[in-house]
């Protein structure tokens, strides 16, 4: 145990540079100390002697501690503290060295497919969350989004976080395609009156379309550019697939079913 204190917050701010805890805390104790033995270091820090040696060493290559012998002792002198910024700025510029890399491995990733998992509640409202993260990307020439949806169900399923998402997402220039079952194109004429719900039921729906209950997919359908996303409200339960041959089937079948039903009145 250190015999003096050291706050959590400093103690924090030092290991920013790269160190680990127990360095940090020895090279603390060697600018309270203006220096010490390894004695002297080890009671100060409390990090056993035994162990002071490896670290020490991770200390003098960083340029923190420089060893100093006289009388046959040797002494660590601390290096003032301005080199933690140098080593900060070294990490840094090895981070922003590999970037280029790095970024090439995320778009090898997401030329590929990719499937997301979600469950609960809260797993549906992190689907929507990452979905509109995803919506906000899309430029002029792939700004659509089909889809197969039981408005009613996304508004008992969500009913306090769906109307927010829906505002959130009206903001964006997006053009949005919807097949919806019949039974809702009666529902959807009880809630005109009520123009909040009738919001929330249209979902800011530019074109939509009405077919038989009977042949409805009993999950909701989402379909924008390279994914696809499939969610089913009654057991919280959803997708997100990141395919491009699945998504331009799930396109073909939409405009197939959009061409053979009436256009609304």
């Amino acid at each position: 145990m250190k015999n003096y204190h050291i706050s959590e917050k400093v103690l924090d701010q030092v290991k920013a540079a790269g160190l680990e805890e127990k360095q940090a805390l020895i090279y603390l104790s060697s600018l309270k100390l203006g220096g010490g033995t390894i004695t002297a270091l080890a009671k100060a820090s409390g990090v056993e002697r035994t162990g002071l040696y490896y670290y020490l060493d991770g200390l003098v290559q960083a340029g923190l501690l420089k060893p100093s012998t006289t009388k046959k002792r040797t002494i660590y002198l601390p290096a003032d503290p301005d080199r933690l910024l140098d080593l900060v700025q070294r990490r840094e510029k090895e981070v922003n060295d590999v970037l280029p890399f790095l970024k090439s491995l995320v778009a090898d990733n997401q030329a590929g497919s990719q499937v997301s998992y979600y469950e609960g509640k809260e797993g549906l409202i992190n689907l929507y969350e990452d979905q509109y993260s995803l919506l906000k990307q899309l430029d002029e020439s792939d700004n659509q989004m089909l889809v197969f949806a039981r408005s009613f169900e996304i508004l008992h399923a969500l009913p306090d976080y769906f109307p927010g998402y829906i505002e959130k997402r009206k903001k964006l220039s997006l053009r949005t395609r919807a097949i919806l079952p019949e039974t809702e194109r009666q529902k959807g004429k009880t809630v005109y009156n009520d123009p909040v719900t009738y919001a929330k039921y249209t979902q800011q729906i530019e074109d939509k379309r009405y077919m038989p209950d009977e042949f409805f997919p009993h999950s909701v359908i989402i379909v924008f550019k390279d994914y696809v996303g499939m969610i089913d409200y009654k057991n919280y339960f959803g997708s997100l697939t990141h395919n491009s041959v699945l998504s331009e089937t799930w396109v073909r079948f939409f405009e197939y079913i959009w061409k053979t039903l009436p256009e609304e009145q």
